[in-house]
């Protein structure tokens, strides 16, 4: 995701199906987006209202000193993930002015080009949720997604305009009388050409790859817990990592062919943020960070000072960087941001 987070985020069945509804609510426990492009430029989304009524709105909040105060640029209808109701959406910004912001099913995938001060839909009405987006370049984007909460389907968009439209390459969907589908969570591009997205279910679960901008693609191998984990980050078009429920951390240096297994960090992890093929964190349930200087061949523990599920990190060097969560249970639970200035050895949350 990501330049620096920029992909603003999770099914086999029948035997299966507990295990992955455990799954879902984990990663998506707090499945506000946020996004930095460096140390002092960030965005992010958040939800206020009441999710079991569907009442509520998104916010889209702007940051200009590294998330010491935000500026509320937008309020949308909410977005929507299965096991945790409605909420902020997903974002990704591939510059200052340039962004995306998908919330729900049914409705438009909406760009920005003026910062996330006023925001245009693309004319792309999505029939299922929005789990990810990711920039490939300055105008090739990606988009995926999921049909419903039991993994009825999904499709994997492509943007060539810098998402001012969008054209879906890849759909499926159950068919009557089989097992669900599944559907696409998570999606990495590092380069234009260069695709991958992770899926979960019968039809769609594993890696999904193209190299030549999504003429063709292959689906691969996902390690982890049953029906794959869905969390990956491909800092180059070789090297990735995959962590998930089963709390595992892998890694490939060939795009996906073949994984090797780093780390275990005893609890479910729901996100992960490379710079490069070196340095990167990976963040779970329970406060758990992680940091790695050396391609995962070590992995350091770290202290955030909370006990908050972290769902998503993102540095933009390897100083600065950002974790997202919330702490407490269901109904009484409080967002957290967390800010770090030294690589993750010490965190300050913030407002």
């Amino acid at each position: 995701m990501k330049y620096h987070r920029a992909c603003a985020a999770f099914s086999t069945f029948v035997l299966v199906l507990v295990v992955l509804a455990s799954a879902f609510a984990s990663v998506a426990a707090a499945a506000d987006s946020i996004v930095f492009l460096d140390a002092q430029r960030g965005w992010r989304t958040t939800f206020e209202g009441d999710p079991s009524t569907n009442g509520g709105h998104a916010f889209l909040w702007r940051t200009a000193d590294g998330g010491d105060t935000w500026k509320r640029l937008a309020t949308k209808a909410p977005g929507y993930h299965p096991g945790s109701g409605y909420n902020g959406g997903v974002l990704a910004f591939r510059n200052a002015d340039l962004g995306l912001w998908g919330r729900y099913a049914w409705d438009r995938l909406l760009r920005t080009t003026r910062r996330g001060v006023s925001w245009k839909s693309s004319g792309r009405m999505t029939k299922s949720i929005v789990w990810d987006f990711c920039f490939g370049s300055a105008r090739v984007a990606w988009a995926c997604s999921g049909v419903g909460s039991a993994g009825d389907g999904g499709e994997i968009m492509k943007s060539a305009d810098g998402g001012a439209t969008w054209r879906v390459l890849r759909r499926y969907r159950t068919v009557a009388g089989q097992a669900p589908a599944g559907a696409f969570y998570q999606i990495s591009s590092p380069t234009a050409r260069h695709c991958f997205v992770a899926g979960g279910g019968d039809r769609l679960g594993g890696l999904w790859a193209t190299s030549d901008g999504g003429v063709h693609w292959a689906r691969r191998r996902l390690p982890g817990a049953v029906g794959g984990a869905y969390v990956i980050e491909f800092p180059t078009a070789s090297t990735g990592w995959n962590v998930g429920y089963d709390g595992a951390i892998y890694k490939t240096a060939s795009s996906g062919r073949s994984w090797s297994r780093q780390a275990t960090a005893g609890r479910p992890l729901n996100d992960v943020s490379f710079l490069d093929e070196l340095h990167g964190w990976v963040v779970g349930d329970d406060g758990a960070v992680l940091r790695t200087v050396d391609g995962g061949a070590n992995w350091e523990w770290l202290y955030p000072g909370t006990d908050a599920s972290l769902s998503e990190v993102v540095f933009v060097d390897d100083l600065h960087g950002w974790a997202a969560g919330r702490a407490g249970e269901w109904p009484d639970y409080w967002d957290v941001l967390l800010r770090t200035t030294d690589g993750g050895d010490t965190w300050t949350e913030l407002p």
